[in-house]
């Protein structure tokens, strides 16, 4: 019998969604957004980031 590989726990997973490049160029023009002042801007591309994290967690 082959040994049960250990799993991950819950927030590890959520984590993980975030190692990505696509994520990391989002994550970059997110807090450059918040650093010209365009806060409207950052809390939509940050909210994509978001719904994007929990789409793949479940």
């Amino acid at each position: 019998m082959l040994p049960r590989a250990g799993s991950a726990g819950p927030f590890i997973r959520l984590l993980r969604q975030l190692n990505h490049p696509l994520i990391y160029v989002l994550l970059v023009a997110g807090a450059g957004a918040l650093a010209f002042g365009e806060a409207v801007d950052a809390s939509v591309i940050f909210g994509v980031v978001l719904v994007n994290m929990l789409v793949g967690f479940v």
